[in-house]
C-alpha cells in the first residue's frame, strides 16, 4: 500500500500541479497514469492480502468483508 501511494503521490500532485494548463487530451493520459498506477498496486497487494485474510477469525473476516464492501461510507456511520 505503501508503495502505490509512493507511485500515485506524484502523479497526483503533476495532475494539480498542471490543471490549469492542461490540454483535454493531457487530462485523459494523466488520469489513465493514475488508473494505471492504482490497478497495478492493487494487482500487488490482492495476493498479499489474500494470505493475511486467509488467517483471519471468522469475525476478523466478517469485519474485513463489511469493511471492504461499504468503504468508507460504513466507517464514517460507525464513528
Amino acid at each position: 500500500m505503501r508503495d502505490n501511494e509512493k507511485t500515485i503521490e506524484p502523479l497526483i500532485k503533476a495532475r494539480a500541479d498542471n490543471a490549469k494548463t492542461r490540454t483535454a487530451v493531457d487530462d485523459l493520459k494523466s488520469y489513465a497514469e493514475i488508473t494505471d498506477a492504482h490497478a497495478d498496486g492493487i494487482k500487488k497487494f490482492t495476493p498479499v492480502f489474500a494470505t493475511l485474510y486467509a488467517s483471519m477469525s471468522d469475525a476478523q473476516k466478517k469485519e474485513a468483508d463489511v469493511l471492504f464492501r461499504h468503504g468508507r461510507k460504513m466507517s464514517k456511520k460507525s464513528k
